[in-house]
């Protein structure tokens, strides 16, 4: 029983341990160096992640930042393992199964100063086994979680583009967050109601 709920448990705690960074981090953000607290339009998760904080002060929040989000990354990779077990195609299950741990294990890879390089790894490698998933989404009847499916790309790539191109940086933080929000619901849909 506590196998199938581990990914919601795991998402939880990380979800616990990112707001206690949230309400640890400092201050500063893209706009503004010398603001007060964590900011969800103007900061970026990635800010909760350094030494010091956008306002220069040390980053009280980094600790526990750093511990929600490799929890987040392992309770992917467990669920993309786990997912890729139920998929007969063996090929198939072994690209959802291996792209799925890349792309989780370069996502922690953020809080690294190998942070860009990351981004496009984790990009390249979680959206290959997304594919893969959706690919057999759209062979179920399930028609919202197509749609949830296709949200998922078009926010992911939106995001994308706004990070790899600047344009309109002032939305990105905003954006990251909210693919992050589709990605959970995603993740959690496909656990629970595609069989």
């Amino acid at each position: 029983m506590l196998v199938r709920h581990f990914l919601p448990l795991g998402i939880a705690l990380s979800l616990v341990l990112l707001t206690v960074a949230v309400n640890s981090y400092p201050g500063g953000n893209q706009f503004s160096a010398n603001s007060i607290g964590f900011d969800w339009k103007q900061n970026y998760l990635c800010n909760l992640f350094g030494e010091t904080a956008m306002n220069g002060a040390p980053n009280s929040a980094r600790v526990w930042a750093i511990g929600g989000w490799f929890i987040l990354c392992a309770t992917f990779a467990s669920f993309f393992i786990g997912f890729s077990k139920n998929i007969a195609a063996k090929g198939a299950a072994r690209i959802i199964c291996y792209c799925g741990i890349l792309g989780t294990t370069a996502a922690f890879l953020v809080v690294t100063p190998l942070h860009n390089v990351a981004i496009t790894l984790t990009l390249v490698f979680l959206m290959i086994s997304a594919l893969y998933i959706t690919i057999f989404i759209f062979k179920s009847k399930m028609t919202w979680l197509k749609i949830l499916s296709i949200l998922l790309f078009l926010i992911a790539y939106a995001t994308a583009a706004l990070y790899y191109t600047s344009f309109h940086l002032e939305i990105l933080p905003s954006m990251q967050k909210a693919t992050l929000v589709v990605f959970l619901t995603w993740v959690l849909s496909l656990q629970y109601f595609l069989h």
